[in-house]
Order: structure tokens, then C-alpha cells, then sequence
């Protein structure tokens, strides 16, 4: 019967045309003039609120045309069938049709005033078809903007993307740059999230805003675009470029005079400076990003994160590793307590991971690894392949330490494989303290090295060097006992550069392993001497795994 299909589908097409016909026939014996016109204009609408329609349309309630619903405040309407409004709508012409949406349009807009943004998707609708790219654009832009906000991002590409085709037709209108440079930074974000740290589409937008920005001189676009080359410059893994774009946008809030800029730019140089090691420097930022919004009012980011959020993850990280061990506990509850309440899934899972990291230094491997689980599933069923990448790496980081190095160990390599290339540096670092667990020592070393390849592709200390100075050390004195000479210049190089950066968790570490290495070589005085110098820094923190093997070992010292 394959032969007879085409043919049935001609009839069925005419038998539609017919429907069509008979019911446009009957409907218009029943419509006086007057009630025509408004049902054509109904016939546009996408809600059932038609209340400048008036009260004629009541009469036709009796005929089964459109029948009357329930409405707190006004009268409201709905056709009894789709096929009704169709014959209504497909009985004008073309430029009828323009002028009726542009006029909708225009008469919703001022009904609503300040809520117009809740009929967004409507008057983005009627505007574009009514041929008004200008307003058509301006709606999109806040549809993606409200699907951003509830982490919908592929919705919220879709409408930026919509909007941003229109630009080529508001070649004439002078707010043609203005209006593009509204849709980019959503567009960013969503781009960030779905694609990771590295997408393409976000650093392609960034680069357009940073254009168009210089080409307006608005203060406000430029604040945008410094904030705009600062990410990619950090996500590239340049870090004194990101530096520098975080001073001028300090500079440039300053002028301003705006708080919540002025918060951001402390957040993106409290950022940068954690991955160059410059610890002391990065919390000194994030106290005066938390001083100046404590909370996020007028704040931004263009990494589809609360700014929040962001502020906490990475204060928590720079605090655990410049030795404020409870402040970073009390940002790490703080940061999953407001992403939780905020159901916002892409900020969920950053903070997973960064609370998990935070247990996972602290040495408590188990419960970072429920967290890295948690988080892994919620940048899973959101798709955000970069936190589901980090997620991956910790998990796997926190199971070496659970003695499952074997597994530990192909999962730090998944979330390094996936990670962002310009920012995995760390990891390696991770994967060889994951490989001196399992005794794979050369495998160490390796990763070691091809983390200083990565480091010093930029010239630049990183927030891992004295770590990889630490654990090359012990990867030595495990293959050889008797290398202890170039093991201690690691060491004592792993401490000179922790305290230069304000590490002191790390110098820690260090100073711990060079005790010991001090002991076994018949040095017990040096060993107590410095080992109670940076023991006796610390005034919080004595439950953490760092703090409690330097007390055993001060301890045996002193006896």
C-alpha cells in the first residue's frame, strides 16, 4: 500500500483546506462587524488575557466561538477550538499581519510596565513579527537572561543566538552595539557552562565584547569587557595578562564608585593570584571583596556562576592554603548552604567540588568523595563537562587516599583529560601523590615534570610549585633511600617557596617532611626547632590531618 501514501496525503491536505473553508464559512454568518475585528486581534494573542477586547467579546459566548474564564481582576477569554483562531489569523494579510503584532506589541509592553519582562517570550514574538528588530532583540535578551538565572542554558543560547541574528538589521539604528553587547554576556556564561572553561563560542564572545566595549567607551561596557579579557587570559592559563586585566578593573570600579564592581575586581584578582601562588595577596583580596558586597547586590560574573558562590569557593581555597583552616571550614558550609538554597545546579556543583577539595586536604578522603560524587551528578544531568571533569579528578584524588589507588588513579586521569588544558597544572600534582600511594614512583616523577612543562610554559610561579617540590622529595627517598642530599634541597626549596607566597599550609608539609628527613639523619635539634617555629604559627585547624602528624612528630622531638 506504500503506493497509495502520497495520495493520501494530497486528500487529507484538501480534506484540511475544506475544514478550513466550512468553518471560516460558519464562523463568519455568525460575527457582526464589529466583533471580527477584535477576534482577529484575539486570534494573535498567545495568553487567554484579552481585557482591552472589552466586554463585546461577551456576546459570543453564546455561540460557542470563545468562552469565558475565570480572571482575579479582569475578564479573560480563550477560543473554544484551535481551529477557530487559525481560520481568524489566516484570513488577513501579510502586512495586516506585521501591523497587528507590532501593535499588540506596543499596547502589552505599557500594560504590563515594569513586569513586561514576565511576557518577555510574547513581546519578543510580536515585536519580531511585527518587524521591530530593535525591541525583538531587547526581549530576547531578557529571555536569556531569565533562562541563565535558572541555569537553563541551552535555552538560554538559543534566545542570545536569536537576538544576535537579528543585529545585522539594526545596521542604521544607532543602539545596534548597545544591543549586541546585551545578548554577549549571557551568551558567555551559558556558552562557559555547556562547553566548559575553554569553549570556543564563550572566548569568541568575550573577544566581541571587549570590541565593542573599546569602540563605546561606556564605563559600564568597559568594566564588562576588562572582566571579559581577564577570563579568557585566566582560562588560557595566562596569568600575568589576567593580572593585569584584574588591576584595571579595580582601577576602573574605583572611579566609578561602585561597590559591586569593585567586589568583582577584588574577586578576579583574589582568583588570579591564588593560581600564581600569591597567597597572602589573594586573601587580602577576598576580604575586601566580602567587605565591600556582603551580599552580591550589583555583582556579575561572566562564568555562570553567583557571584557569591565564586567569592566563597575560591576564599575557601586561598584561606586552606594560607593555614585559616577554620575560616576555610566555615566558607566551605557557608558556600554549599547558599547554593543549595539558591537551586541554582551550576553553582551546586562548583561548590561540591570545592568543599570536597577542602575535606580531601584536611584529610578527610571519605566524606570528599560523597561530595565529588554529588557534585559529579549534578554536572552530569546539567551537562557541564568542566565541574563534571573537576568532580572527577577530586573523586578519584580522595580514593588514592582510601588506599583505592588503582581506581583513583584512571579517574584523576578522565578529569585531567577533560579538563580545561591553560588551567590543569594541579592535577598533576594530585595524580602524583595518587601514584606515590600506589608506589609507582617513576609514574610520579613524570607527572611531576609534566607539570613543570605546563608551569613554565607562562615563566610564572603557580599555587602547586612548593607541593611539587615536596613530593619529588619523597618520591626520591622512596626509590632511594640514599638520595637523601637531593631530597632535602627539594624540601628546603618546597619551604622557601610556600613562605614566599604565604602558603603556610604547605610550608607545613614541607617543614614536616624535612623534620623528619632532619631525624633519621641525626639532626633532631634542627628538626624541633623549625618544625615548632611553623607549628606554632597555626591557631586553628589542630583536627587536621597536616597539623596532627606535625604534633606526633614535635612530640617525638621533644623527648
Amino acid at each position: 500500500m506504500w503506493w497509495a501514501w502520497p495520495h493520501l496525503r494530497r486528500l487529507w491536505a484538501a480534506v484540511g483546506t475544506i475544514t478550513l473553508g466550512l468553518v471560516g464559512t460558519w464562523l463568519y454568518s455568525l460575527l457582526s462587524e464589529q466583533a471580527l475585528p477584535h477576534l482577529r486581534i484575539a486570534s494573535f494573542l498567545l495568553h487567554d488575557y484579552w481585557p482591552w477586547l472589552g466586554a463585546g467579546l461577551l456576546a459570543l459566548t453564546t455561540v460557542s466561538i470563545v468562552a469565558e474564564r475565570a480572571h482575579r481582576q479582569h475578564a479573560a477569554f480563550r477560543f473554544r477550538h484551535a481551529l477557530y483562531q487559525n481560520v481568524l489569523h489566516d484570513s488577513l494579510t501579510d502586512g495586516r499581519r506585521v501591523e497587528l503584532h507590532r501593535r499588540i506589541a506596543e499596547c502589552e509592553e505599557p500594560a504590563y510596565g515594569q513586569q513586561a519582562s514576565d511576557i518577555a517570550g510574547e513581546l519578543a514574538h510580536h515585536y519580531g513579527s511585527g518587524k521591530q528588530p530593535a525591541k525583538a532583540a531587547e526581549y530576547l535578551s531578557r529571555m536569556a537572561e531569565q533562562a541563565a538565572a535558572r541555569c537553563a542554558f541551552a535555552e538560554a543560547i538559543t534566545h542570545a543566538r536569536a537576538g544576535l541574528a537579528l543585529i545585522p538589521e539594526l545596521h542604521s539604528d544607532p543602539q545596534c552595539s548597545h544591543r549586541e553587547f546585551e545578548l554577549l554576556p549571557t551568551l558567555v556564561t551559558a556558552a562557559t557552562a555547556l562547553e566548559g572553561w575553554d569553549s570556543a563560542q564563550a572566548s569568541a564572545g568575550r573577544e566581541r565584547i571587549i570590541a565593542l566595549a573599546r569602540a563605546s567607551g561606556d564605563e559600564v561596557e568597559l568594566a564588562t569587557a576588562f572582566a571579559a579579557a581577564w577570563a579568557n587570559h585566566l582560562t588560557a592559563g595566562h596569568y600575568e595578562r589576567s593580572l593585569e586585566m584584574a588591576h584595571q578593573m579595580v582601577s576602573l570600579a574605583e572611579r566609578r564608585q561602585h561597590p559591586g564592581a569593585l567586589a568583582d575586581a577584588q574577586t578576579a584578582l583574589g582568583w588570579t593570584s591564588v593560581w600564581m601562588g600569591r597567597i597572602s595577596e589573594a586573601q587580602e583580596a577576598f576580604d575586601r571583596a566580602l567587605a565591600l558586597c556582603p551580599d552580591g547586590i550589583g555583582r556579575m560574573s561572566l562564568i555562570g556562576l553567583d557571584p557569591m558562590v565564586e567569592l566563597h569557593c575560591f576564599f575557601e581555597l586561598a584561606n586552606r592554603a594560607g593555614g585559616r583552616l577554620e575560616r576555610a571550614l566555615r566558607s566551605l558550609e557557608l558556600n554549599l548552604q547558599r547554593a543549595r538554597e539558591l537551586n541554582q545546579p551550576f553553582s551546586l556543583s562548583l561548590s561540591l567540588w570545592e568543599a570536597g577539595w577542602t575535606l580531601a586536604e584536611r584529610g578527610e578522603p571519605a566524606a570528599a568523595v560523597r561530595l565529588a560524587q554529588e557534585g559529579a551528578a549534578v554536572a552530569r544531568q546539567g551537562g557541564y563537562p568542566s565541574l563534571l571533569a573537576g568532580c572527577n579528578y577530586l573523586e578519584g584524588w580522595a580514593l588514592s587516599q582510601l588506599g583505592q589507588t588503582e581506581h583513583g588513579i584512571a579517574l584523576i586521569r578522565d578529569g585531567i583529560a577533560n579538563w580545561t588544558v591553560g588551567m590543569c597544572k594541579y592535577q598533576h600534582v594530585m595524580l602524583a601523590d595518587a601514584h606515590l600511594r600506589a608506589g609507582q614512583y617513576s609514574d610520579a616523577l613524570v607527572a611531576l615534570n609534566t607539570y613543570r612543562e605546563l608551569a613554565n610554559i607562562s615563566g610564572e610561579e603557580h599555587y602547586g610549585d612548593s607541593e611539587a617540590e615536596r613530593l619529588e622529595a619523597k618520591a626520591l627517598m622512596l626509590m632511594d633511600p640514599g638520595s637523601a642530599s637531593r631530597a632535602e634541597q627539594h624540601l628546603r626549596r618546597a619551604i622557601a617557596i610556600a613562605t614566599e607566597q604565604g602558603a603556610k599550609t604547605f610550608e607545613l608539609r614541607a617543614t614536616t617532611s624535612l623534620a623528619r628527613l632532619l631525624r633519621d639523619t641525626g639532626r633532631r635539634d634542627e628538626a624541633r626547632t623549625m618544625l615548632t617555629e611553623i607549628y606554632n604559627w597555626f591557631t586553628e585547624g589542630f583536627d587536621t590531618r597536616d597539623l596532627k602528624e606535625a604534633k606526633t612528630l614535635l612530640d617525638e622531638l621533644s623527648r
